[in-house]
This record gives structure tokens, sequence and C-alpha cells, in this order.
């Protein structure tokens, strides 16, 4: 009896989900035998251009919409400990071996500024971060801590940057604040992703899974946790000064509590119009479930509904018992 085998030498196969859902194969040489493909730049403990990401994409330059770079990290665990954010430039996707297998380390994030230097990874216009983890883990007595930061478009026509299969753990030590993703007026697509912040120790410090101003900010099939080991205050998503901008949340599940006390709420709108939408998600606070106003559809709560706002539900259950779910009312009581 023979087995039949097929070995592929010195080369990484890299899955890329396009925007439809498309599954596309990039073949990237490894080795110092391989021939390079042109704008293909690979990160690897060994036999890869490089074996840092941030040396990776200082070596960019020239990227546009007609001449775009990929960039290809191999399964690892890579530590950027360097101050300052890691940018992404623009027309550069970024894409790791999935998921806990290509894992990014920082712990040099924090600021005493709530923006893009208290970040760990930055995301420009036209750029893609996708397949891999990003854990940041500093302990340092910052203000601020952010595993993704995406700055404002400056024209509506620019392509927003996109995270998609992106897992972004951040349990950190801040004095003030600890954020997951800030979509600081970038419009950015969440899609398919995980996201766990983690306050460890300091009292007060407020926690946001996504903390979203000025954005038309889209998340899809993610899953949210902002957890606290002590008091303080939690959101899965908070959206404040959107002005005509809109939130979209579907087929998500949020999650926001504490092991002891504090405010806890899923998903917090603080602008006094109905430009969040729920639908099709699990959306749980300790305390709240949502604050502010929004439209939720085809939905489970858990926890309370706060009165501060206007909520309109369709198809929303309570879940905060299994064994008596109800449909809420339109006006989600």
């Amino acid at each position: 009896m023979f087995t039949r085998s097929l070995v592929v030498i010195g080369v990484l196969l890299v899955g890329i989900t396009t925007g439809y859902g498309h599954q596309s194969v990039v073949v990237v040489p490894l080795g110092d035998d391989a021939k390079s493909i042109q704008n293909v730049i690979t990160v690897a403990k060994s036999g890869g251009d490089f074996t840092r990401l941030s040396n990776a994409l200082n070596s960019i330059s020239g990227a546009s919409a007609t001449n775009p770079y990929l960039v290809v990290v191999g399964p690892g665990i890579f530590d950027e400990f360097d101050p300052g954010p890691l940018t992404v430039p623009s027309y550069v996707h970024v894409t790791g071996s999935g998921q806990e297998t290509t894992v990014i380390r920082s712990n040099e994030a924090g600021s005493d500024n709530l923006n893009r230097t208290a970040a760990a990874i930055e995301l420009s216009v036209y750029s893609k971060l996708s397949n891999l983890t990003i854990k940041l883990f500093t302990f340092d007595d910052n203000d601020h801590v952010i595993g993704v930061y995406i700055p404002p478009r400056a024209f509506d026509t620019q392509t927003p940057a996109k995270l998609q299969n992106v897992e972004i753990d951040t349990a950190s030590f801040p004095l003030l604040t600890n954020i997951g993703v800030y979509d600081d007026g970038g419009d950015t697509e969440i899609i398919g992703s995980r996201l766990f912040v983690q306050k460890t120790g300091a009292l007060g410090t407020t926690l946001y899974g996504v903390f979203i101003t000025g954005s038309d900010t889209v998340i899809d099939g993610t899953d949210i946790t902002a957890r606290s080991t002590t008091d303080g205050t939690t959101y899965g998503v908070y959206q404040v000064l959107q002005n005509n901008n809109t939130t979209v949340i579907r087929n998500s599940t949020i999650f926001t509590g504490s092991t002891v006390r504090g405010t806890h709420t899923g998903v917090r709108n603080l602008d006094f119009n109905d430009n969040l939408f729920i639908t099709n998600s699990r959306v749980e606070g300790v305390q709240n479930s949502v604050r502010g106003d929004m439209v939720i559809s085809h939905s489970t709560l858990v926890g309370a509904v706060h009165t501060d706002g206007t909520q309109k539900c369709f198809g929303v259950i309570d879940g905060g018992d299994e064994d008596t779910a109800t449909e809420l009312a339109n006006d989600c009581s």
C-alpha cells in the first residue's frame, strides 16, 4: 500500500478573505532561495524578509492605489516594545496566519492624551489588518491605553480602514481609560473579530470595547467583552459626538461586567438621536444592556434598558431569564 503526500517546501500559504467573504490564497515564498514577489513583504521568526513587523512597515515607501503592499506575518509571537504606535500606512494590508497563531505583543502603549500616542497600532485610511492577535499588556502608570487607533478621514471618498478576523486583548493597568478600538472619525469596519478589554487593578478606570466619535462605524460578526476585576465603568460600544454619522452593530455579541461592583453598560449612545442601530445581536450589561437613543431589531438584551434616551425595539427578546424570555414592546419596555 502506497501513501501519496504533497510536500510544499519554502512557501507560506496565506488565506485572505475579501470584503465579500470570498477566500483567496496567496503563496508567499520563504527562504534565501525564494524569488521575491513584488510588494509582498514577509515577517517570520526565521526565513522571512524581516523578523519584526515594525521593520517591515518602515521599509515601505511609495504605497498607493496603483502600488499597494501586502505584509504577511507568519506564526509566532512578535514583540513590538518600542514607544509610540505601530502605524500601518495607507494602501498596506497586514495579514497574519490566524488569531492566536500570529500574536503581536505591545507593552509600551500609554499616554497622558487620549489619542494615537496611547495606541499600540494605528491604522491609516486604505489600510487593513487581518488574521492575527494583538496583546497589549502595559502595566505602567499611564492615563490611557488603546489597542488600535483609527484617525479621522480627511475626505469621505477615502476608503476606511478595516479590521477583519482580528483579536485584540488589552489587560492593562491604566489610571483612566482602557480602549480596545478607538474609531476617531475613521469610519472603520470591524468584521469577524474579538475584542477583550480588561482592567486588572486600578480603581476608577473606564473600559471601552469600541469607542466611537464622528464616525460611520460598522461592527459585524464581532465578540466584544469589557470586564473589570475591581470597580469602575465598562462599555461594550460607546459613541459620542456623532453628528450625522451612524453606528451599525449586527451579528455580534457584547458583554460588560465586573467581578465586584461598578457601572456596566453594553451599548451607550451619548448623542440624542437614533443614529445607532443594533440587529441580530446579543447585548448584555450587568447594570444596563443599552442606554441612549437607538433602534434595535431581532436581538436579545440582557440587563435593564436605561430610561435615558429613546429606544425602538422590533422583535427584541428580554433574555435575562431564559425560562421566561419575553418580547419587548416597541418602546423596549
